[in-house]
């Protein structure tokens, strides 16, 4: 490159650093003042009855979509008998009807399973089934106390007692060590919540308390799982104020949840590998499915493998 050139090049150099420098220095500074307001807009609030509603999203991590909705709180007592006591606020989320005009008076609860999980974390799973209800019915979701964002009664999984990672020592198992366990996520609650109140008749309760803050006269419950249960306990308290009733997948009053599990599961492989027997396919892909299962936990039991 010439001398010529190289000092031309300097020149131009020098001139856009310096008019870099200039137009950073004099920016109008009525642009980040618009950022500041535009942020500090606040959300815009909608009542349905007495509860104040705000923009959100809710989204899950076993949903493929999220789905945009209104989202509040009410507070409610945790101890029905000590109304000035400790209160929860239940959160609450509100997907209204399509705007056309026609929407009815008396809204759809969602009631989710578990018992343990969140309305607002479960409903984007199963909001496709919801299309034809939001033609005329708003979905209310409301975070059953201790799940969610309603005082949510969570511990901290235990950690192993090698922080190194050293995965030779496993943690201790048995009817021994769930008990302790349970004990020391008791202790942890109890600063926060008192345990003998979250229960289904409290739910059930908190529920109702819900219907009367927006003001509807009725309720149509949409129970999955456990939340058939507190659909059909909260129609048996509350028969006035129960429209109708969607239970999908049944949890009777007479059963113990929890109990059933292992037993279900064995009638589902069975079922399950009575089917690949029957598709030729599978069955030389996979051979005898109940066998070779069999052989994995006798593995398992005998001399278990290591892994992280």
């Amino acid at each position: 490159m010439s001398r010529t050139l190289r000092s031309i090049v300097a020149v131009l150099l020098l001139v856009a650093a310096f008019g870099y420098r200039y137009l950073r220095d004099h920016a109008s500074p009525a642009a980040p003042k618009h950022r500041n307001a535009v942020a500090a807009s606040p959300a815009p609030v909608r009542k349905y009855g007495r509860i104040a509603f705000v923009p959100c999203t809710l989204s899950s991590q076993s949903a493929m979509a999220s789905v945009e909705a209104e989202c509040g709180s009410l507070s409610v007592a945790e101890n029905p008998a000590l109304p000035q006591g400790r209160h929860i606020a239940l959160h609450i989320a509100w997907v209204p009807a399509n705007d056309t005009g026609t929407s009815e008076p008396d809204p759809v609860f969602m009631l989710a399973g578990g018992p343990g999980q969140a309305a607002t974390d479960s409903y984007p799973q199963v909001a496709p089934a919801f299309v034809d209800v939001l033609k005329k019915r708003g979905v209310i979701l409301v975070d059953q106390r201790g799940t969610g964002q309603s005082n949510p009664l969570a511990c901290p999984d235990d950690k192993d007692k090698d922080d190194a990672g050293d995965t030779a020592t496993a943690p201790p198992t048995g009817v021994d060590a769930a008990r302790a366990m349970a004990q020391r996520c008791r202790d942890a609650l109890s600063p926060r919540a008192d345990l003998r109140f979250y229960t289904t008749t409290d739910a059930i309760r908190d529920l109702e308390a819900v219907r009367q803050a927006i003001g509807a006269a009725t309720i149509n419950l949409v129970g999955i799982s456990y939340g058939t249960r507190v659909a059909q306990q909260y129609a048996m308290r509350y028969p006035h104020s129960t429209r109708t009733l969607v239970l999908d997948s049944v949890a009777p009053n007479t059963l113990i949840v929890g109990n059933e599990f292992a037993h279900n599961l064995e009638q589902a492989l069975d079922l399950q590998f009575g089917e690949c027997g029957k598709v030729p396919a599978c069955a030389r892909a996979l051979g005898n499915p109940r066998s070779r299962l069999d052989a994995l936990m006798t593995t398992l039991r005998t001399s278990p493998p290591l892994v992280r």
